[in-house]
């Protein structure tokens, strides 16, 4: 193995599977296509040109190796210097990787032993994540779960009627608006009631984190069974991502006769979406395991702020466009459309001034892992309205044209996983605003018959059960509302707070 240079290119890999073993619960063997293939080619190309001027292979090999390493440890230097100014840090860390590579390129040793040493670390470094994933792989907790639903439809439908759930991420409930951020939403709630939506001013989320809320949604039930099958410490969520995937409302629905219409994620959990019978595309440059690759190294001193919200708004903007030409489509169609908004990252309709902390713009998560690197509660306020205030007119517009544009008046369901995050804590409940949490926007544009069965404090867990019921004459039954506040490290360790929500008067935390 003393001639052998292995290790550049295998330091090329490992930081990369590390990174993905670490996050392998919410993302996708996908995302890891794109940067090994960059990475790698880039540790060749750099390796022979190093290899060109200094004319010593261990010499050249060590300052590709190094230049890895440094690489991927430039977020511990924005961690220690965290006073100091991004350039700074910048000049600091390329300080530091000059001057080791002159004492490498100045040394007399040959280094064929500490390449040795490297290649075996290197290859030790790649398999343990490859172990962890294959171990990972095999025990998988979700194999025996059946997401197969038998149906008797009691309503021979000859037109079904397309069928849209919008999921905005993070959308607070009215009074949580007014009272915790000082909003009055009424423009956009008195929009949907004259359309002739049903809003639930009373709604409560089932669960406080996106994946479990998704999945009890889409699913139309409770997530204790999950629950009794994981143990109690495991924060593994990748069965949570099979049963979106495979979820209920989807298997009634193709059943039905419904073609099933995707568009590009805003939302690491509905990233890839195997059901999609149509996909409307749109080239999408990055995803959520590129931008964590971003944020952890030098790359994020040159992914620009006008960048990120350039493609951010792309996005939107084609979304917002494509649902609400939807209706043109022959067939019934069942939408689901995931809108990571006006949840953070704050991107949309910023002012300049927010861009100044790319943390910021970067950051995708809430409560306190937010404000672990971003400014405090007020900016969180002004920042979230702002995005909140493009989400409603966006959606105002989307809905007008869904509605008008229908042959056959569709279904329309616009719903929040969860509520704001400003006094959230994923760690301890009585650090939490459960109110803000839990409190969601809910609204229903239904027939007449099914808004007559709908209440004010109705959750998500039973919205599909009440539409199927009324528009094709199912029997699911309808299910007590409750609400489940769990840690982010202990998602499966349920605490019921549904009676804390219930009551009257402890509403929100002093800020």
């Amino acid at each position: 193995m003393k001639n052998n240079t292995w290790h550049p290119f295998l330091f090329a890999v490992a930081p990369i599977l590390s990174l993905y073993e670490h996050n392998k619960d919410i993302v996708d063997y996908d995302y890891l296509i794109k940067p090994l293939l960059i990475s790698i080619i880039s540790s060749i190309i750099i390796f022979f040109v190093v290899k060109k001027i200094t004319k010593n292979k261990n010499k050249s090999a060590l300052i590709v190796t190094w230049l890895i390493l440094l690489f991927w440890l430039f977020g511990l230097f924005t961690d220690v210097f965290i006073w100091l100014s991004p350039l700074a840090i910048l000049l600091i860390w390329l300080i530091i990787f000059i001057a080791v590579i002159a004492l490498i390129i100045n040394s007399e040793k040959k280094f064929e032993n500490f390449t040795s040493y490297l290649n075996f670390l290197a290859i030790f470094l790649i398999l343990w994540p490859l172990a962890s994933l294959s171990y990972y792989e095999y025990n998988k907790s979700y194999n025996n779960i059946d997401q197969t639903i038998d149906i008797e439809l009691k309503k021979n439908l000859d037109v079904l009627p397309d069928i849209y759930y919008l999921v905005f991420d993070g959308y607070g409930r009215q009074d949580v608006l007014q009272n915790v951020y000082k909003y009055n939403n009424d423009d956009f709630i008195n929009f949907l009631k004259n359309k002739g939506f049903y809003i639930a001013e009373q709604s409560n989320a089932n669960y406080m984190q996106t994946y479990l809320s998704m999945a009890s949604s889409l699913n139309f039930e409770y997530l204790n069974y999950i629950a009794e099958d994981q143990k109690e410490d495991s924060k593994d969520r990748k069965v949570l991502r099979h049963i979106l995937k495979e979820n209920k409302v989807y298997n009634f629905l193709k059943q039905v006769g419904y073609t099933f219409v995707g568009l590009p994620p805003t939302w690491t959990g509905n990233y890839k979406n195997t059901k999609a019978d149509i996909y409307i595309n749109k080239k999408i440059t990055t995803n959520d395991f590129d931008k964590l690759i971003i944020q952890t190294t030098p790359l994020s001193m040159f992914y620009s702020s006008q960048k990120h919200l350039n493609e951010h708004q792309e996005r939107y903007d084609f979304i917002f466009e494509e649902v609400g030409n939807l209706s043109k489509i022959s067939e019934p169609t069942f939408t689901y459309v995931h809108f990571l908004a006006p949840h953070p990252p704050f991107i949309l309709n910023q002012t300049k001034e927010h861009f100044d902390n790319q943390n910021c713009w970067l950051n995708s998560y809430d409560g306190n892992h937010y404000f672990e690197k971003c400014p405090g509660i007020e900016k969180y306020h002004q920042s979230y309205l702002a995005q909140l205030d493009f989400i409603n007119q966006e959606a105002k517009k989307m809905i007008d044209k869904i509605i008008k544009q229908s042959s056959v008046a569709p279904i329309i369901i616009i719903q929040s996983d969860h509520g704001p995050g400003s006094q959230l804590d994923l760690e301890n409940l009585t650090k939490t605003n459960l109110n803000e949490r839990f409190g969601i926007i809910n609204a229903y544009y239904t027939p007449s018959s099914t808004k007559n069965i709908l209440y004010p404090s109705i959750t998500p867990v039973n919205s599909f059960r009440i539409i199927f019921n009324d528009v094709f004459g199912t029997n699911f039954e309808i299910l007590e509302d409750k609400n489940y506040y769990s840690t982010w490290s202990q998602p499966y360790n349920f605490i019921e707070v549904t009676d804390q929500l219930n009551q009257s008067g402890e509403i929100f935390l002093d800020q």
